[in-house]
């Protein structure tokens, strides 16, 4: 028996003293009692033994400690996984072996720094070896759309160009996607090309003039009747073809002109806009205009130009076709050429994607290389992972390469976050303990009849 403290009372000795066996038990008890369950450690955490509520803790007691430390294992798990997931980014690329594909995941687009791709790295390449980049300057599909908040952005081009679309739908004019968002909604699913940094729209000029003869009004062209048709809220301007600068708005009559553009501001706070070429018919009464068209005899008439020499069939155009793009998280109701594989190929040379070849005719990213390539990880262990990740990808010479079942580092990466958050519950647990445990039991003793 250990004598703490005595001291002399009208009801006799009164003495305090420690039993170190009661010491243990108590402790034990106490300890077992508040890590019974994970809710009763939470509260424990936030309510001292010595609260004034008076209220035993023992919510939920049907799990052993050892089970709380499971549950505190798997609960930091949670919080850490995405943390691996973000350490683990892509750092080495194994680059498909062609240069065109037609049709390429997400998963496998890779926009990277010109460093990235060397000259021995092409070089080799281009010799048919296999070819595994430096990815630490490379940002996948997801990296890239947040980057600046592109994916944002892209949402608020597809907004403007249904608002623009619906908008003349209203006045009788049919616009169509044109040139990159055509080829977004060709190539990419009737979606849009990640790297976009605007809309494009084409209308034909004999309709446009026809639409604003009649509802025109006093209005002195297209600018004025669209701003009325689509709200004040949105800019509406022409521009000067090829270079971008505004034209004065009094600058010409009804649509003769190159380019009209719209501009406005998406609800989340992207700012966007979208051009409409006038697209003009080739028709001897231009000759000699800014409007001739200078089309090669091959090209069935009726046709339409756009810049003199971008000539199609007006039936490549017409009738259009209603469908929809989407974005990240915006679709809208647009229109699209009848034939928009026609007129894709007189703008562009190929629509397929371009392997380890820098973003072409693109102000914003055009310094950056596409690679279309997979992670560098090892070979997959079993297929649990959705479809999507499971598509052929098609490459020009309708090769067919799958990629992307769920690998083994994914596996190392949920262990490894685990036996992490198993040792930080064992720890918790531990400090947890060691607070809430009485160090001394006492216990009094009544000696009043014994003096």
């Amino acid at each position: 028996m250990f004598v703490i403290r005595s001291y002399q009372s009208t009801a006799g000795n009164r003495f305090y003293q420690r039993h170190p066996i009661r010491e243990s038990t108590s402790r034990l008890r106490r300890a077992r009692t508040r890590t019974e369950s994970f809710a009763g450690i939470l509260v424990c955490a936030l309510v001292p033994p010595s609260s004034s509520f008076g209220v035993p803790i023992t919510v939920l007691q049907c799990c052993s400690s050892s089970f709380v430390m499971i549950l505190m294992s798997l609960f930091v798990t949670a919080l850490l996984l995405p943390l691996f997931i973000l350490s683990t980014a892509t750092d080495k690329i194994k680059v498909f072996p062609e240069k065109y594909y037609t049709d390429v995941d997400n998963n496998n687009i890779f926009v990277c720094s010109p460093e990235t791709v060397t000259k021995k790295a092409k070089s080799d390449w281009a010799a048919g070896e296999e070819v595994v980049l430096d990815g630490g300057q490379c940002k996948d599909y997801d990296q890239f759309l947040a980057e600046d908040g592109q994916g944002d952005f892209l949402d608020c081009v597809v907004w403007i160009e249904g608002q623009t679309i619906g908008a003349l739908d209203k006045l009788g004019v049919d616009a169509y996607l044109m040139s990159g968002s055509l080829l977004g909604w060709y190539r990419h699913h009737k979606g849009v090309v990640p790297w976009d940094v605007d809309g494009d729209l084409g209308m034909n000029q004999d309709s446009c003039n026809a639409a604003f003869q009649a509802k025109g009004g006093k209005q002195k062209n297209m600018i004025g009747l669209l701003r009325e048709t689509i709200g004040k809220q949105f800019y509406v301007g022409a521009r000067l073809q090829g270079v971008g600068s505004s034209l004065p708005e009094d600058s010409f009559k009804a649509c003769d002109t190159n380019e009209l553009m719209v501009r406005g501001t998406h609800p989340n706070g992207k700012t966007c806009h979208t051009d409409i070429w006038i697209m003009h018919p080739d028709e001897a009464k231009y000759k000699g205009t800014e409007f001739e068209c200078q089309c090669k005899s091959d090209v069935p008439k009726p046709r339409v130009c756009r810049k003199g020499d971008y000539c199609n069939a007006l039936d490549d155009f017409l009738p259009v076709q209603r469908t929809t793009q989407t974005a990240i998280t915006t679709s809208s109701n647009v229109k699209v050429p009848r034939k928009p594989k026609e007129v894709l190929d007189i703008l562009y040379s190929n629509t397929d994607f371009l392997n380890m070849a820098t973003i072409p005719g693109n102000y914003k990213f055009g310094s950056r290389v596409l690679v279309l390539g997979s992670d560098a990880a090892p070979q997959p262990v079993t297929n649990f992972l959705p479809q999507r990740t499971q598509q052929p990808i098609q490459s020009a010479a309708n090769k067919q390469l799958f990629v992307g079942p769920f690998p083994e580092a994914w596996i190392a990466i949920v262990i490894a976050a685990f036996v992490i958050g198993m040792a930080f519950g064992a720890l918790l647990h531990r400090c947890y303990v060691r607070r809430h445990s009485t160090t001394i039991a006492y216990t009094t003793v009544d000696n009043a009849g014994s003096s």
